[in-house]
């Protein structure tokens, strides 16, 4: 059974369209931190670059990205 179809599958309770449920599944995937072949395969592109339109970042893993660097950050000179 091809992956898409069970994206659209688990969307079929919502009564969107196919290439909505896609959508939405793509981006569940990436917000729940898939990576982009995953998001690629699920999705059934032959590009990665299909795929890139539905890796948009949830704001508050933004948020932690942020809060995972260091500061201040100090360059090589020792500068701030």
């Amino acid at each position: 059974m091809p992956v898409d179809f069970l994206v659209v599958q688990a969307f079929d309770q919502y009564s969107v369209e196919r290439h909505e449920a896609l959508g939405a599944g793509g981006r569940d995937v990436a917000d729940a931190g898939g990576s982009l072949d995953e998001v690629q395969a699920l999705l059934g592109h032959k590009s990665p670059l299909s795929s890139q339109p539905y890796l948009i970042p949830d704001r508050s893993r933004l948020r932690e990205a942020v809060e995972h660097v260091p500061t201040p950050r100090v360059n090589p000179q020792g500068e701030h």
